[in-house]
C-alpha cells in the first residue's frame, strides 16, 4: 500500500504537469500569431505576395543572372559577399523562380527571430513578459522593413551565435557560434567580424572572471574562431575563381 506522502506527491505530480506544458504551448501560439502578422504584410489571402519596393529586387535579380549561368564577380559586380545571392540562386535550382520565394523567406526569419527572442529573454525574466522583446521587434523594426536583404540574415546568424552559447560554452556550441559567426560574415563583413570578436572578447572576459587556463581559453578561441574561418573560407569558394 502507498504510504500518504507517496499519495501526496503522486497527486502534485499530476496536478502540475500541466502547468510545466503551458510555456511551451504559449510559444507555439505567439509564433503562430507572429506567422498570421508577417503573412498578412507580404501575401494577400488566399496566397497573392505583395510587390515591395526594395534593394531585395538587387538580389534577386542576381540571383536570376546565375540562374542563367552568369558567374557572382566576373559576369556582374557586386559590393556584399555572395551569402544573399546564393541563398535566393539554391532556392530557384529548388524550386523555380517564383515571386513567393523572399516573402516565405522573410516569414520564416520573422519566426526565428521571434523565437530566439523569446529563447534568451527567458534567462532574465518569466511570465508572459518574455514575448514583449519580440513582440516589439516585429512591430516597430521588422514590419517596416520587410526586405529579403544580408542585413537581416546576417543579423539572424549574429543573434543566433549569442543564444548558443548564453548558457554554456561547451565545444560544441562554440563550434556551432563560430559557424554562425562565419556564416554572418558571408552575408554582411562588418556584422559577422563584429560577433566573432564580440565572442571572442566574452571568452577572454569569461577566463579572466574564472580564472581559467591558458590552455582552456586557446582551446574555447580555437573553436570559435577556427569553425568561423572554416565558414568564411567556404563562402570565399562559393564566389567561384
Amino acid at each position: 500500500m502507498p504510504s500518504l506522502q507517496q499519495s501526496r506527491d503522486a497527486d502534485h505530480t499530476t496536478c502540475s504537469a500541466p502547468r510545466r506544458n503551458t510555456p511551451s504551448n504559449r510559444v507555439v501560439w505567439f509564433l503562430v500569431g507572429c506567422l498570421a502578422f508577417l503573412y498578412l504584410n507580404r501575401f494577400t489571402l488566399p496566397d497573392t505576395p505583395i510587390y515591395r519596393m526594395g534593394d531585395e529586387l538587387i538580389y534577386l535579380e542576381n540571383a536570376v543572372k546565375m540562374f542563367d549561368g552568369q558567374t557572382l564577380y566576373r559576369d556582374f559586380f557586386q559590393f556584399t559577399p555572395p551569402g544573399t545571392e546564393f541563398l535566393y540562386f539554391s532556392l530557384f535550382k529548388l524550386v523555380g523562380i517564383h515571386a513567393w520565394i523572399p516573402g516565405v523567406i522573410l516569414l520564416l526569419l520573422g519566426m526565428g527571430f521571434a523565437w530566439l527572442s523569446v529563447t534568451i529573454t527567458k534567462r532574465f525574466i518569466s511570465g508572459v513578459d518574455v514575448f514583449l522583446p519580440g513582440l516589439l521587434f516585429l512591430t516597430s523594426a521588422y514590419y517596416w522593413w520587410l526586405d529579403g536583404t544580408h542585413h537581416w540574415f546576417s543579423s539572424f546568424c549574429a543573434i543566433a551565435a549569442m543564444a548558443v552559447v548564453l548558457e554554456r560554452r561547451s565545444p560544441t556550441r562554440l563550434t556551432a557560434a563560430g559557424a554562425l559567426c562565419g556564416l554572418a560574415l558571408c552575408f554582411t563583413q562588418l556584422r559577422g567580424a563584429a560577433a566573432a570578436l564580440g565572442i571572442s572578447a566574452f571568452l577572454c572576459w569569461e577566463y579572466r572572471n574564472k580564472r581559467q587556463s591558458w590552455a582552456s581559453l586557446l582551446k574555447n578561441q580555437a573553436y570559435a574562431l577556427g569553425e568561423a574561418s572554416r565558414a568564411i573560407r567556404y563562402g570565399i569558394a562559393l564566389a567561384g575563381p
